[in-house]
């Protein structure tokens, strides 16, 4: 039997990542608000924090995080937990490597009672995943992996979770492995100015987040009746690394609110009401614009809040 799609209501927020054979990330809810459209499920807001070296390396010593007893901080909070095969010597997850991650994942269900959310192998259209843009064997391994996981943990909870730019032109559907193996439909999405073409910081323009995501929205979560998750998002605040200053027309305050608005209201106003979690990209990293991108040089992308 499917597990139930409601989400849990759990109390505090907590987060880590780490690497196995595939990598994990972890994040656990905190309720935000309540929609009109659903007055008994809360809107669940988490953030994704990096608590060391990203990405953990098992194979060189470097400890892990998944040791459930770790996690009893007397909570019930629930853990949102997203797993690449992303490892140097790349391989699809095998029977074995599932299993093992089921085992742990009801290690979590069981022993420490907490709701799990498996988000497996996201951002599958994306050219940077070592897995993207093999839909037919992405679809293989993601039925085989939803059958150990209903198998070893049953009371998991399954996130299917394209970039938000999946493209029906280009046979963005055939990622998708059919409604009996998804729980919940969820994106990536960020705003960066620079890649809009700007040339420095500006308010996310009205509308955009929901024109962002409907195609997924409409076409997965709507036709099937599935809970909608933005799994990993925010504004990208750009600046330079050594000094200087972008064509900012915005603070990073205003730019923030200026993207999360749009997501709270698109969650809480009834327009998008299968939508019910949302979470932070609490992340800071050091990047070189391409392709003219704020000159060709490095600079710092802060999508905290």
């Amino acid at each position: 039997m499917m597990p139930s799609p409601r989400p849990p209501n759990p109390t505090r927020t907590l987060a880590t990542n780490t690497l196995l054979t595939v990598y994990f990330l972890l994040l656990l809810l905190l309720p935000l608000a309540t929609t009109a459209a659903a007055p008994t499920d809360p809107f669940l807001l988490g953030p994704w924090l990096n608590t060391g070296e990203y990405p953990h390396r098992p194979w060189k010593g470097e400890p892990t995080v998944l040791q459930v007893e770790d996690w009893d901080d007397g909570t019930g909070a629930a853990v949102f937990m997203t797993v690449y095969a992303d490892s140097p010597a790349y391989v699809w997850p095998t029977d074995d490597d599932l299993t093992a991650m089921a085992t742990k994942l009801r290690n979590i269900t069981d022993k420490m009672g907490r709701a799990v959310f498996l988000r497996y192998l996201p951002e599958m259209n994306g050219v940077w995943m070592t897995y993207g843009l093999q839909p037919a064997k992405f679809v293989e391994n993601w039925k085989n992996m939803t059958a150990v996981v209903r198998r070893v943990a049953p009371a998991v909870q399954i996130v299917w979770s394209p970039n938000f730019d999946l493209d029906p032109a280009a046979g963005g559907a055939n990622y998708w492995p059919g409604a009996d193996y998804v729980d919940w439909v969820g994106i990536s999405h960020y705003w960066k100015s620079s890649l809009m073409g700007y040339p420095g910081n500006v308010p996310v323009p009205a509308g955009d987040f929901s024109g962002a995501i409907d195609y997924v929205y409409k076409t997965f979560a709507v036709a099937y009746n599935k809970p909608f998750v933005l799994s990993e998002a925010s504004y990208g605040w750009e600046e330079p690394l050594k000094g200087g200053a972008f064509k900012d027309t915005v603070t990073e305050p205003e730019a923030q609110k200026s993207y999360w608005t749009q997501v709270i209201d698109a969650a809480t106003s009834g327009s998008h009401p299968l939508f019910r979690m949302a979470f932070v990209f609490e992340y800071k990293k050091v990047k070189r614009g391409k392709g003219g991108r704020n000159g060709g040089g490095w600079f710092i992308l802060c999508f905290r809040l």
